[in-house]
């Protein structure tokens, strides 16, 4: 977890992580990229992924030589992450999360949500493919 704020004694926004493939360099080497994203996450563990996502690598370009280059543009996508982070402490209702913005993750491990998990419904998140 990069950023946290706690929001009362319930939620937490959290600026979070992954690391993806990119692309391949002109050495044949694999180009890895963070990714960015918000999660909300509730006193239970529950949690929750905004849609939105800031990735510090920017579109490929090719050099003159027709190499592919891959723009360091991680100061941005910083400064774009904390900036909705901190939009969304502000403005998000998380008793009324909009489904078409937000997607149900995996709850925090060890936490009383990942405790009261049944299988059923750990399939159902893992089916979605969005496990932060």
């Amino acid at each position: 977890m990069l950023g946290v704020i706690q929001l009362g004694n319930t939620t937490m926004f959290i600026v979070a992580n992954y690391i993806t493939e990119a692309g391949i360099d002109e050495d044949g080497n694999d180009v890895l990229a963070e990714i960015l994203f918000i999660t909300a996450e509730n006193k239970d563990g529950s949690r929750f992924s905004h849609s939105s996502m800031f990735s510090c690598l920017g579109p490929v370009e090719t050099d003159d030589t027709g190499l592919p280059h891959f723009p360091n543009v991680a100061a941005d996508a910083y400064a774009d992450a904390y900036k909705l982070r901190d939009e969304l402490e502000a403005t998000c209702d998380l008793d009324n999360l909009d489904p078409a913005v937000w997607t149900e993750i995996a709850p925090a491990y060890g936490s009383t949500a990942y405790g009261s998990l049944n299988m059923e419904q750990a399939y159902a998140i893992m089916e979605r493919g969005v496990d932060a």
